[in-house]
């Protein structure tokens, strides 16, 4: 036998020369359905990734307000599904958004305040007070729950308020 034909093993700290042909091949076809599993098994989920928005809560649900002395209220009850219909697991709280209205332009709303869930995934009531209100003027409000990425969820509910104290009026669009 040549040199190119012979292939060493190493047992138990005793050499032994083999033929390459039969364990050789063996051996580098254990290697590659080793490769090919590590290749299939390895390389994690096997759908396209979401994007975020997919995975957001939907809309908050009963989205109402009310006028007091020196404050305008809002309620709402939590979003139940994401925004694709699925049982919502992941919701962490809900931004407050205000604009004041001007007549002719779009609302440019600001956050203005940040409700933490105190349990994740509550799907109770809650509630917001504004008190930095002020007598004949007219907001525009919206609120819109997020999850654990801040990936905030669908506000498909606007609540204009003329705040004039007990008697504000209150519109949905």
């Amino acid at each position: 036998m040549g040199t190119g034909e012979l292939f060493t093993i190493l047992e138990e700290g005793r050499n032994f020369v083999v033929p390459m042909g039969e364990k050789m091949i063996c051996r580098r076809a254990v290697t590659c359905v080793l490769f090919i599993t590590a290749l299939l098994v390895g390389c994690g989920k096997k759908a396209p990734p979401e994007p975020p928005e997919l995975s957001a809560p939907s809309a908050v649900r009963a989205l109402s307000a009310q006028g007091e002395l020196d404050a305008v209220v809002l309620h709402w009850s939590s979003p139940i599904t994401t925004a694709t219909g699925e049982d919502l697991s992941d919701l962490r709280g809900f931004f407050v958004l205000r604009s004041d209205v001007v007549k002719g332009e779009r609302p440019l709303y600001d956050r203005i305040a940040n409700i933490v869930v105190p349990v994740e995934g509550d799907t109770g009531n809650f509630e917001y007070r504004d008190t930095d209100v002020k007598p004949g003027r007219a907001y525009v409000y919206q609120v819109s729950p997020y999850n654990s990425d801040e990936t905030m969820g669908e506000r498909d509910k606007t609540l204009r308020i003329n705040f004039l104290g007990d008697s504000t009026t209150v519109e949905t669009f």
